[in-house]
Protein backbone atom coordinates (compact mmCIF):
# COMPACT_ATOMS: atom_id res chain seq x y z
CA UNK A 1 0.00 0.00 0.00
CA UNK A 2 2.60 2.36 0.90
CA UNK A 3 4.99 1.69 -2.34
CA UNK A 4 1.35 2.35 -4.47
CA UNK A 5 0.37 5.22 -3.06
CA UNK A 6 3.71 7.07 -3.16
CA UNK A 7 4.81 5.79 -6.37
CA UNK A 8 1.73 5.37 -8.52
CA UNK A 9 -0.40 8.44 -6.52
CA UNK A 10 2.42 10.35 -6.15
CA UNK A 11 2.10 10.51 -2.03
CA UNK A 12 5.90 10.83 -1.52
CA UNK A 13 6.61 14.11 -3.36
CA UNK A 14 3.64 14.53 -4.90
CA UNK A 15 5.10 13.76 -8.32
CA UNK A 16 3.49 10.35 -10.03
CA UNK A 17 4.61 7.62 -11.99
CA UNK A 18 2.32 8.03 -15.07
CA UNK A 19 4.47 11.59 -15.40
CA UNK A 20 8.10 9.91 -15.99
CA UNK A 21 7.55 6.50 -16.88
CA UNK A 22 4.59 5.09 -19.70
CA UNK A 23 4.22 2.50 -22.02
CA UNK A 24 6.85 2.07 -24.25
CA UNK A 25 4.81 -0.08 -26.67
CA UNK A 26 2.51 2.80 -27.03
CA UNK A 27 5.61 5.11 -27.71
CA UNK A 28 5.16 6.85 -24.34
CA UNK A 29 7.69 8.51 -22.32
CA UNK A 30 10.12 6.95 -20.33
CA UNK A 31 12.08 8.92 -18.44
CA UNK A 32 14.10 6.94 -15.75
CA UNK A 33 16.34 10.05 -14.44
CA UNK A 34 13.60 11.84 -13.76
CA UNK A 35 11.62 9.33 -12.01
CA UNK A 36 14.21 9.78 -9.19
CA UNK A 37 11.67 12.39 -7.80
CA UNK A 38 8.90 10.32 -7.31
CA UNK A 39 11.16 9.00 -3.96
CA UNK A 40 13.02 12.10 -3.29
CA UNK A 41 14.25 14.32 -5.34
CA UNK A 42 17.10 14.86 -7.81
CA UNK A 43 19.97 14.39 -5.36
CA UNK A 44 21.56 11.13 -6.51
CA UNK A 45 19.81 11.56 -10.68
CA UNK A 46 23.41 11.25 -11.96
CA UNK A 47 24.05 8.26 -9.94
CA UNK A 48 20.84 6.74 -11.10
CA UNK A 49 21.24 7.71 -14.72
CA UNK A 50 24.73 6.08 -14.87
CA UNK A 51 22.97 2.63 -13.52
CA UNK A 52 19.65 2.86 -15.62
CA UNK A 53 21.28 3.40 -19.21
CA UNK A 54 23.39 0.21 -19.05
CA UNK A 55 20.47 -1.83 -17.40
CA UNK A 56 17.98 -0.27 -19.84
CA UNK A 57 20.51 -1.16 -22.83
CA UNK A 58 20.94 -4.85 -21.28
CA UNK A 59 17.03 -5.42 -21.49
CA UNK A 60 16.89 -4.04 -25.45
CA UNK A 61 19.46 -6.69 -26.17
CA UNK A 62 17.74 -9.41 -24.71
CA UNK A 63 14.82 -8.34 -26.36
CA UNK A 64 12.77 -6.66 -23.41
CA UNK A 65 10.94 -3.32 -25.29
CA UNK A 66 11.96 -0.43 -22.74
CA UNK A 67 11.54 2.77 -24.54
CA UNK A 68 14.88 3.61 -24.08
CA UNK A 69 17.22 5.14 -26.91
CA UNK A 70 20.91 4.31 -26.69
Amino acid sequence: MILWDGVVCGVFTGSERKNFIGNPLLRQIVDDVHAHTIIDGMDQAGLIEGCGEPFATALNKAGVTTGFKP
